[in-house]
Order: C-alpha cells, then structure tokens, then sequence
C-alpha cells in the first residue's frame, strides 16, 4: 500500500506591469469643463517626467468606443465607474479620474486611479484651489498624487508554484483489507464551493458638497451682519426725520436734521446694505440646502 502523494503549494510575487494608464475627466459640473482639461494636460505632463506613459485622447476614445463608457464624465466622479473603465481597457490598466466642481472662483478637486485588478485605489487626492491660482495651489498635491501613484504601480500578484511530488514507498500495513464486494458504496459530498461575491463600492460625495456648505453658511453671516447694519443705519435715518404741521392743522413737509446731501447718502447705504443682506442670505440659505441635500443623498 502506497502512502497519499501529497502535493504542496507556494505562494510567490510576479511583479504586474500595470498598463495602459488613462487619464479622464470623470463628472459633468458646470463651469468646470475647460479647467478640468487644463488639469488632465497638467497630470499628464508630471506623469510623463515621471516615467509613466499614458493613452492620448483618441486611443483612450477608440478603446472605449461601443462600450457603453464612451463617456467617463457619466461617472460622477465614483470610483466604482472608474474600475469598470479600467477593465475594459486591459486586465492589469488603469484610470485616473479627475472631478473638478466649481463654485464662483474656488475649485474643489478630486483625483482617483482605479486599476482592473484591484478593488481599492491605487491613489486618492482631494483638495481646493482658487482659479486664477490653480496651477500653484495643485503643484503639491498633484506631485504627491503622482508620487503614491507611482510607488503602487510596482505592486504584485499571487500565483502558485507546485512541488514535484515525493516519489512513492512501499509501506507494510498490519490493517487487514477489506474485500471490496463487502464494503459499500458511500457516496462523496459534493466539494464545498465559495464565490467570492463583488462588493459594490459606494460612490463618494466627493468635497463638492463641503465647498457649497462652506460658501452657503459664508453667505448666511454676511447676510446677518449687513442685516445689523441696515437696522442700525436706517432706524438713525428716520430719528433724523421731522413732520411739520401746517396752520390748517394738516402734516406738512417731511424733513432731515441732516443735510440734503448727508441724508441722501445715507438713504442710498441703507438701500445698499438692506440688499446686500438679502441676496447674501437668500444665496447662502440656498447653497445650505443644495449641500445638505448632497450629504443626504445615498
């Protein structure tokens, strides 16, 4: 009798040669479209230096071409949209979405490079910049994006290397044999197979909805504070006034301790203030809403 040959397997790395590497605008956001482009030329210009290749515009657009994800700004930014670019483009390639939102001059940026391979991403970056200063505020964490990105591209995979097996000894065994017509059948349990089930990642909400509460409750106080301002001045504006009374015993004419020119600037400050107050509070109260919208959307 022969003892069971037993087969071991070794766990070893292969390093991957992640490519292609894409770069895509990856949302629809008004406003953004031209400085969503300036960022792409921007990153694929500081990957270039960095030694990392990526597809043109219109290699990326034939490979996507028939996919149904021939337009990656559908993403809305989610990483999960980003992935399934990737595998289309290769088995080991990956896409690098930026999301860029705009509110008046401030920019709120968000960088994700998903590869086909992995669930998680390779790199992540987000952050704020003004936009006539977009290239000098995005220099630092670009090149950290691009830096993080770099170090994962070398990373690696499992495969499985099998030992050749022992060579087969005879074994005396005092356990006399059964003869096979007695023994009966008993039938294997089916081998116990587990599929791994996909996850579906949830999309995050990105820094857009932060930006927009920012600026609505920035609108909210300055709303406020010309409110106090226009209360103040206008009620010092009217205990400037006086009724005069005519002889008849009818109200006459209205007039100002101030002067004529004192009075009407005066006047046109409280108008100013008053609308300032208005239209700086109604937009905040807006902008609050939007983002608090945001938030509480799955």
């Amino acid at each position: 009798m022969f003892l069971p040959v037993l087969v071991v397997a070794l766990l070893s790395q292969t390093p991957v040669d992640r490519s292609p590497i894409g770069v895509v605008i990856s949302s629809k956001r008004s406003g953004a479209d031209q400085i969503s482009k300036k960022y792409v030329d921007q990153l694929q210009l500081m990957l270039r230096k960095e030694g990392i290749g990526t597809l043109t515009v219109t290699k990326l657009t034939a490979a996507l071409k028939n996919t149904g994800l021939d337009d990656p700004r559908t993403c809305d930014g989610a990483s999960a949209c980003l992935a399934k670019i990737a595998v289309v483009l290769g088995p080991h390639a990956v896409v690098i979405g930026i999301d860029v939102g705009k509110i008046q001059k401030n920019l709120a940026v968000h960088l994700s490079a998903m590869a086909a391979d992995t669930s998680e991403p390779l790199a992540v970056s987000e952050f704020i910049a003004k936009e006539d200063k977009w290239l000098d505020q995005s220099n630092s964490p670009l090149t950290t994006f691009v830096s993080e990105l770099k170090s994962r591209l070398a990373t690696s995979t499992t495969s499985v290397v099998v030992d050749k097996p022992p060579e087969k000894q005879d074994v005396k065994s005092d356990v006399p044999k059964k003869d096979p017509a007695l023994t009966p059948d008993h039938p294997k349990d089916p081998p116990l197979v587990i599929k791994d089930e996909p996850v579906p990642e949830k999309a995050g909400k990105g820094p857009v909805p932060w930006v927009l509460g920012g600026v609505g409750v920035a609108g909210i106080a300055t709303g406020v504070a010309f409110a106090v301002l226009w209360n103040k001045d206008d009620t010092y504006r009217r205990s400037t006034l006086t009724t005069e009374t005519l002889p008849s015993g009818m109200p006459g004419a209205t007039k100002s301790s101030l002067s004529l020119t004192e009075y009407q600037q005066l006047d046109r400050q409280v108008g100013t203030e008053g609308a300032t107050a208005a239209i700086a509070g109604g937009v905040g109260v807006i902008l609050s809403g939007i983002a608090t919208y945001l938030f509480l959307k799955e």
